[in-house]
């Protein structure tokens, strides 16, 4: 598991609405500045979206990574984990 996959995982966990933990890892709203403070730089990206290098897939021979589509406030719309 690469450093990037670590820090993932130990991110403070996400709220659903009403305050249930969601799991680990940034959510949905959060902003732009909180990501990058919770997993530093992101490996690459644009205005609206950025991609966190997580490294080989755990289940098989695929490399994975972390994408973060922001909205037009800097705020979390889409969060995914891609394996290619």
């Amino acid at each position: 598991m690469g450093a990037r996959a670590r820090q993932l995982r130990r991110a403070e966990p996400a709220r659903r609405p009403g305050g249930r933990p969601a799991g680990r890892g940034p959510a949905p709203g959060i902003a732009r500045e909180r990501v990058r403070a919770l997993l530093g730089p992101p490996d690459a990206g644009g205005a609206d979206e950025e991609v966190y290098f997580l490294g080989r897939s755990t289940t098989g021979p695929h490399f994975e990574t972390y994408r973060i589509a922001y909205d037009g406030d800097g705020r979390a719309a889409r969060l995914s984990v891609r394996r290619d």
